[in-house]
């Protein structure tokens, strides 16, 4: 998630960053959409901001190059609390 925090990523792009394979990619996209946590960039800008809002399920393929996901706001705190319990 940390890597979606600075600009939206494709599944390729993270598969590179992350040095995963598609499907492993995939399967923690779709982890982190369910809790969440992520959203699609040309998703609703209100479930960015409040991400309680009812949405649709992750219609996507693994060879998806097209989709860019980045952080929701409730994503956005996990990691700032999890970068907090760090220190």
């Amino acid at each position: 998630m940390q890597e979606l925090e600075d600009y939206p990523l494709t599944l390729e792009d993270l598969k590179y960053r992350l040095e995963l394979s598609s499907s492993e990619v995939l399967e923690i996209v779709k982890e982190l959409w369910n809790e969440k946590k992520i959203n699609k960039v040309s998703g609703n800008i209100w479930y960015s901001v409040f991400p309680i809002t009812k949405r649709g399920i992750l219609d996507i393929q693994e060879d998806d190059s097209e989709t860019y996901f980045t952080v929701t706001s409730l994503g956005k705190i996990e990691l700032r609390t999890s970068s907090n319990s760090r220190l």
